[in-house]
């Protein structure tokens, strides 16, 4: 309070609003109210400085002591919410859009204490209109998507029939300026030289038998602990900070907004910060993988081999991973990958996964039925259920590892989302053919092998010593 005269001293309006947000926290910590001078003092000296900010034409300022007084209960919502209007309607045209909205959001919030709906959904809707205007005045598609669908939020829960009106006008624009948006995104290419490591395979491969060659392709590559995938998630933040500080965006085909990450630095990292720097990072390691190694072994057995599904069946058949009911059809879509067949390979695994997960689990001993007590009936959980409730049994039997990349690849939203892509039919005829579908092929097949490997490596063991030296 020895600032009082706030004119001569030129304080700055924040560090009078933080000042006087202290001292009333202070208040409401030791119960000070009415009956207390020092509350009282900044009670008054708060209003005050309202009813000179306003006379002065100090939208800011008015907009800062209102919502202290809110707030802190230092005047009645239904007084302050009108001055709120009033400090709206006083920022200038070139105005940040967000300062007149939090205003009218600031009202709309004193109104709805006040339980005048009327007034409460008029201030929503004003701010929510503002929010729109400025997005078509930028005239780009995706920065005008951005300013919409903030538009959109604000309308929500509110119930008037101009609210619901202007909701499902705004949808339509949004779906408009999503749909265009694709035309301003730019392309980043990046060169990798796999030459050696492609040799390497390639001499690795040649000359095996079909067999030999089916378990080279499930063994050339195993998903890496999670632990070493976050450090180097971090360490690419670390040395490329800028990439880090903007929040990021991820579209869909069609424009559809399908992840979001806030900017984030290296003090704090936001959990969905490093969500999306490991997808990024991820979708590079995925697709060096597929080329340098998985590709390779399939086109060199496809060379030396006709593979036909009386050499795929038996390893399916043997495998626990495959349910004995689905053997025939799991059977079908590993031939169809191995034959370069991705539209059906990836349309038949898919769906796989999930039926593969539940007949290991229930082979675990693990409940995996979901009751449903309102209808009575009983079903077995999907996938996502699978991940939020039987978590540790899965990685007690696949490895923390392998339940990660399983996530990463066909679940996560900051991924390639392949399972949600096959189930909805949003997968374009194309994505079947990207490194990330070959890869979740792939993944399939080394889960079905993996459980044969330490049989097939004794039963060599036991072989000739030729044999075993090979």
């Amino acid at each position: 309070l020895r600032h009082r005269d706030y004119d001569s001293d030129h304080r700055p309006i924040s560090e009078v609003k933080s000042t006087l947000r202290r001292g009333l926290q202070i208040c409401e910590l030791l119960r000070l109210r009415e009956d207390d001078s020092n509350f009282m003092a900044l009670r008054t000296f708060c209003l005050a400085s309202a009813d000179q900010f306003e006379s002065e034409g100090d939208s800011q300022g008015l907009l800062a002591m209102m919502n202290l007084a809110l707030d802190y209960e230092l005047d009645l919502p239904e007084r302050c919410a009108p001055r709120m209007e009033v400090a709206a309607r006083g920022f200038s045209s070139g105005t940040d859009p967000h300062s007149v909205c939090d205003a009218l959001v600031g009202a709309g919030r004193a109104w709805r204490r006040a339980q005048d709906t009327a007034n409460y959904e008029k201030c929503m809707l004003e701010a929510s209109c503002r929010m729109a205007e400025h997005g078509r005045a930028l005239g780009g598609n995706l920065s005008g998507s951005h300013f919409v669908q903030q538009a959109i939020d604000l309308l929500r829960g509110l119930s008037s029939p101009d609210a619901k009106a202007s909701k499902r006008e705004l949808r339509i624009e949004l779906i408009r300026l999503q749909s265009a948006a694709e035309d301003e995104f730019g392309t980043f290419e990046y060169s990798f030289d796999l030459s050696e490591l492609v040799k390497a395979v390639k001499d690795r491969t040649q000359g095996l038998s079909i067999e030999e060659a089916l378990f080279l392709l499930a063994a050339i590559h195993r998903p890496r602990p999670t632990s070493v995938i976050e450090e180097e998630a971090m360490e690419g933040m670390r040395k490329h900070p800028l990439g880090s500080l903007f929040g990021v965006q991820q579209h869909d085909s069609d424009g559809h907004v399908r992840f979001r990450s806030p900017g984030t630095d290296m003090r704090k990292i936001d959990p969905a910060a490093l969500e999306h720097a490991i997808a990024r990072q991820e979708g590079i390691y995925r697709e060096t993988v597929v080329r340098g190694q998985i590709a390779v072994v399939v086109y060199q057995l496809a060379s030396e081999h006709s593979v036909t599904l009386d050499e795929v069946f038996p390893l399916c058949r043997e495998s626990p991973f495959v349910p004995p009911d689905l053997t025939e059809t799991f059977s079908k879509g590993i031939l169809a990958f191995l034959h370069g067949d991705m539209t059906s390979a990836m349309f038949i695994l898919t769906p796989l996964l999930e039926a593969s997960l539940v007949y290991v689990l229930k082979g675990h001993d693990v409940d995996v039925v979901r009751h449903d007590e309102d209808s009575g009936t009983q079903e077995d959980m999907s996938i996502t259920q699978l991940y939020k409730n039987h978590r540790g049994e899965l990685e007690a039997i696949f490895s923390a590892s392998v339940v990660d990349d399983i996530e990463r690849v066909f679940l996560a939203r900051s991924g390639p989302g392949l399972r949600h892509a096959i189930a909805h039919g949003t997968t374009s005829d194309g994505q079947a053919y990207s490194g990330d579908s070959i890869y979740a092929c792939w993944l399939m097949w080394h889960l079905c092998l993996v459980p044969l490997f330490k049989e097939r490596f004794e039963a060599r063991g036991r072989g000739s010593e030729a044999d075993a030296t090979d």
